[in-house]
């Protein structure tokens, strides 16, 4: 294999001072893959609709105004190969212009005939119907291509993008499924370049789930570097401050380790800034107010309470009852948090306890849909952090100003998860996950050499399985089951992707394969719908 030159091999001597004070911002796009074609409206796929009309289309936005302005070098963005696939999906694309219109419809109702408890939100809901009006506006204007969108302004340096894994399962949970592993890592490389025509020697591994077994994989998967939790660090390489920004792993690959300090300040549920009174309250939505004989034509079903996406009250504070939304004190507050940031990035400097640059990542969700204002702090951080001295950076600009910090020992296995180890994803709420999975493997290996995989109809078999065994691997599905919060929906998607898979498997098997369910089942799950020939070498390594 003929290695990639990277910036840091022309022997970078390390320069503390060239990026002292500067931060790398560090955006994660993922959703869980919510497409359900056999229902007319899916209470999931909301998750997916909140996200575009709160987070990625204003965070285009809001790129695309300082691009226009000159300026470059922003931050760097994965997008997951499962949201890359619903965000050009044209049956997504449709449903959200329905929830849209339903948000918009249940307002012009509330306004035109008010529910005495919502006689006092008149503001916050005329403001929530301009904004989305407005939403719905532009998204249709640029006719839903926000992939297209993000190509276009890495390619101006505006933005650097990242790869992830196919469908952002947790690597080190896989260690025994050699064929699996290198199936998400190159699965996700191609599919990144398919959504943007563009490669990426950067990833974001999912969870931040990093383990030392993992380096050789990633080396072969052309991987420069990746972004990590300072917990993969002993205190001896930690010392008395923070963990170094960029530290060579091995294998040729770097790892970026987060600030801890910094990012507090922005996803702690203590001390973070999205929790100052004068944020709208992502909890309190209108389907807490009215009762569903009022608000359910305008929900996902109207039979099922659930979240109509419209929040009318700000988070206020104590046990005041909850004021109503004040957009302009909002702003007002995101613009002072910004500069309080900006305060914090500035007095690193000369602080060499601190490291030379400052690497924040953060899930992109947290912008925009749990802090609706998210948006408009980075936005008013990115604007303020030049003129104080402050400036931003990529990826790939630090690694070719300054050399990666050889540590005294190797980075050991963490994620950015709770207690900065696996503990979210595999503990006896989830357990029961993993043998499935574990079966599943034993069976694809089997059915690999039953004589009707060799026909076609075989090999299109063998490819559906492997995306349901690729889509039942994601972290996602652990992550809820964990949580408690949509338990039994991450319960049925892992059953019912194996399930699919141990059918499909029992028809090979047999030698008698219904073209018409193999049909149905590919329309039900059509990502990755160029990437079968990697998917059937993924089986051939079974064999080997």
């Amino acid at each position: 294999m003929v290695r990639r030159s990277t910036p840091w091999s022309r022997r970078v001597e390390p320069d503390q001072s060239i990026l002292q004070g500067a931060f790398l911002l560090v955006l994660h796009a993922h959703l869980p893959y919510a497409r359900h074609p056999e229902h007319p409206r899916a209470l999931e796929e909301c998750w997916l609709f909140e996200a575009i009309s709160e987070t990625y289309l204003p965070l285009i936005e809001m790129l695309e105004r300082l691009a226009a302005e000159g300026r470059r070098g922003l931050l760097a963005l994965s997008v997951s190969p499962p949201l890359a696939a619903m965000l050009e999906d044209e049956l997504l694309q449709k449903r959200f212009d329905d929830y849209l219109q339903r948000q918009c419809a249940l307002l012009e109702d509330l306004l035109e005939k008010p529910d005495p408890a919502t006689i006092d939100l008149e503001a916050p809901l005329r403001w929530h119907l301009a904004r989305i009006q407005g939403i719905a506006a532009r998204y249709h204007a640029r006719g839903g291509d926000l992939l297209g969108a993000l190509a276009r302004l890495a390619r101006a340096g505006v933005i650097e993008l990242l790869r992830t894994t196919a469908t952002h399962a947790v690597l080190p949970l896989l260690r025994h499924w050699p064929e699996s592993l290198q199936a998400q890592l190159s699965l996700g490389a191609q599919a990144h370049q398919q959504a943007f025509g563009l490669t990426a020697p950067g990833l974001w591994l999912p969870e931040c789930a990093y383990d030392p077994m993992l380096l050789p994989l990633l080396r072969r998967a052309g991987v420069n570097y990746c972004f990590l939790d300072a917990a993969c660090l002993t205190s001896q390489d930690l010392g008395a401050g923070e963990a170094p920004p960029m530290a060579e792993l091995g294998e040729r690959v770097v790892g970026f380790f987060r600030h801890n300090g910094l990012s507090r300040l922005v996803w702690d549920a203590q001390i973070g800034y999205p929790h100052h009174a004068a944020y709208r309250e992502f909890h309190h939505d209108l389907s807490d107010l009215l009762p569903l004989k009022r608000i359910g034509p305008y929900l996902a079903h109207a039979q099922i309470a659930s979240p109509s996406g419209v929040k009318p009250y700000c988070v206020t504070g104590g046990s005041a009852p909850k004021a109503p939304y004040d957009p302009a004190a909002a702003q007002t507050q995101a613009r002072a948090d910004a500069a309080h940031f900006v305060e914090q990035l500035a007095a690193r400097r000369g602080d060499h306890t601190q490291g030379p640059i400052a690497v924040l990542p953060f899930d992109a969700e947290l912008f925009g849909h749990w802090w609706l204002e998210g948006i408009d702090w980075l936005e008013a951080l990115l604007r303020a952090a030049p003129q104080a001295g402050v400036t931003s950076t990529l990826p790939a600009a630090a690694m070719g100003q300054a050399a990666p910090t050889p540590l005294h020992h190797p980075a050991r296995a963490a994620t950015w998860g709770r207690d900065g180890d696996n503990s979210a994803w595999l503990n006896p709420r989830n357990a029961w996950v993993y043998p499935l999975l574990d079966q599943a493997h034993i069976r694809l290996r089997a059915v690999y050499d039953a004589p009707e995989a060799d026909s076609d109809a075989g090999q299109r078999a063998l490819c559906h399985m492997g995306r349901c065994l690729l889509l039942a691997q994601a972290s996602d599905w652990p992550f809820l089951l964990d949580h408690g919060a949509h338990s039994d929906y991450a319960a049925g998607r892992v059953k019912s992707y194996l399930a699919r898979f141990h059918h499909l498997a029992t028809q090979v098997q047999s030698g008698v394969i219904s073209a018409s369910e193999l049909t149905l089942l590919e329309e039900l799950d059509p990502i990755f719908p160029r990437l079968t020939a990697q998917m059937l070498q993924c089986c051939e390594i079974v064999g080997e």
